[in-house]
């Protein structure tokens, strides 16, 4: 079967111009030239700038090993993040290394998104291949979580097939932000203490409810070179009242909202939720609404310029993100998996 090379290649000044072998071949003056060669011959060599990379060598079939979806969930309190950090500890890097121990092959690793330092996950996906397989997924799983530290829980392993990806094939995503208003000795770690502040609830509410038919994000995120475009699809964003701070640590249900916050102050025991449901989001995103609706709230950014700014798609004078800690994934879905089983089996 005929094997073709493609690459940068430069004649030597040959007048029959022939490629030279690599062995006689020195650096030409000549710009390199593009073109594609076909190798008739058993023994024939091309000259070429770098030959390991400009050169497209016939590859082995890639060997496809058994990959699985984990379901868990971390307090994100004492790490960089979900991505693994070249100077830091983050969640990934937590769970390859485990992963590692226990199955003595190395582990790569897909997450369902990134999360920033100190933020919370009720509920997330990673994908990872594993070389034969896993045979007893249930020992399996109760090994990894007691090798895992405590602030990392896998609830879940799915196999699934070899193109799932964890990542790229979420189409709904939803985040939840935490507020709570009497100082507390253990809440400070898992939601944004607002007791200090007077804030217009109303202004808030309103600052919101515009966003729910906004599409493009720009002014409301921070600048990324990972995403293309910052057209965000909204399927649900509001706040609503959780009686009591036990309601922090639920996990998430959809459709399940209480009242909304109104011009009452908050009372005694009282956290404000907000919750917001989407197909993708960008750097920082919720963050920078929380923030920005809460600076609204304040008086510090009025609602003509709040609006203005979005619908102009310009930068805030007023720059302010909400801190991390009080922020959670709470809730991601896939066409093939509920309630952490496979139930569609056909992939595209």
């Amino acid at each position: 079967m005929p094997r073709y090379y493609s690459g940068a290649f430069s004649f030597c000044g040959r007048s029959n111009n022939k490629p030279m072998p690599i062995g006689e071949c020195p650096y030409s003056p000549k710009p390199p030239m593009l073109f594609t060669v076909r190798r008739k011959a058993p023994f024939q060599y091309v000259c070429a700038r770098n030959m390991e990379e400009e050169l497209l060598l016939p590859q082995e079939p890639r060997i496809e090993h058994p990959r699985y979806f984990l379901n868990l969930s971390y307090d994100g309190t004492r790490y960089s993040g979900w991505q693994v950090q070249k100077n830091s500890p983050s969640v990934q890097q937590t769970i390859n290394e485990a992963m590692q121990k226990l199955l003595r092959q190395p582990i790569r690793s897909t997450g369902c998104g990134r999360t920033d330092t100190g933020v919370h996950a009720k509920f997330f996906y990673m994908h990872v291949d594993v070389e034969n397989g896993i045979a007893d997924i249930p020992d399996f799983l109760f090994r990894l979580n007691c090798v895992l530290p405590d602030d990392i829980a896998i609830h879940h392993i799915i196999p699934v097939h070899n193109r799932a990806h964890a990542r790229f094939d979420a189409f709904e995503r939803t985040y939840e932000y935490y507020i709570y208003f009497d100082k507390s000795a253990y809440l400070r770690r898992f939601a944004a203490y607002q007791g200090f502040y007077l804030i217009d609830w109303e202004k808030v509410m309103e600052a919101t409810d515009f966003l729910i038919n906004i599409q493009d994000f720009t002014s409301l995120c921070l600048p990324s070179e990972d995403f293309k475009t910052n057209i965000c699809y909204l399927k649900h964003i509001g706040w609503d009242v959780l009686p009591g701070h036990h309601h922090v640590h639920k996990k998430f249900e959809e459709g399940w909202y209480l009242n909304r916050p109104n011009s009452t102050p908050p009372a005694q025991g009282d956290v404000y939720r907000f919750t917001v449901t989407s197909n993708r989001f960008l750097r920082c995103m919720i963050r920078k609404i929380v923030g920005t609706a809460l600076m609204v709230g304040k008086n510090k950014i009025t609602m003509n310029e709040f609006k203005e700014t979005v619908l102009n798609k310009e930068t805030f004078k007023l720059h302010y993100l909400a801190a991390p800690n009080g922020l959670y994934l709470s809730n991601v879905k896939y066409p093939y998996i509920q309630e952490g089983k496979l139930v569609e089996r056909t992939f595209a």
